[in-house]
């Protein structure tokens, strides 16, 4: 009963998105997110409208729509749960310098930092918050 009246106070075009922003791996409007672009790399952007699409606004001005049913094309900009982040796991991790994220393995964890072997061949150390995981990966992030 407290959530209809939260939600009642809100646009009537937001309620919608309201109602499905606790929803796991679906990003909701005004969410930092990273979307996959054309080269396959993921660039950081925001959630603009979301119904059976999501518009997303990339931090370059770029702009694209992506279909709910590719799962793995928006991800959340969040830190993964550590006990998600073993040796041999598949991630998403920042380029040193940069905010795009790239596909890489994890190949050594030690205490906080993770070494990875990224998919173009190049290896590097990272932090938690440079990681990023797919929505198809299978970790609870119902604690983070």
């Amino acid at each position: 009963m407290r959530f209809f009246l939260c939600a009642c106070l809100v646009h009537l075009s937001s309620v919608l998105f309201l109602a499905i922003a606790g929803e796991p791996g679906i990003p909701y409007p005004g969410q930092q997110v990273y979307a996959r672009w054309y080269n396959g790399l993921y660039y950081p952007g925001k959630v603009m409208t979301r119904n059976n699409k999501s518009y997303i606004a990339f931090d370059n001005s770029k702009t694209m729509t992506y279909h709910l049913s590719d799962t793995d094309a928006i991800i959340i900009d969040r830190n993964p749960p550590t006990e998600c982040l073993a040796e041999g796991t598949n991630v998403l991790a920042m380029w040193p310098g940069q905010k795009i994220l790239h596909p890489a393995d994890i190949v050594y964890v030690f205490k906080d930092t993770y070494f990875l072997w990224y998919d173009n061949g190049d290896k590097g150390w990272v932090d938690i918050n440079e990681i990023r995981l797919k929505n198809s990966a299978s970790c609870n992030f119902a604690n983070t």
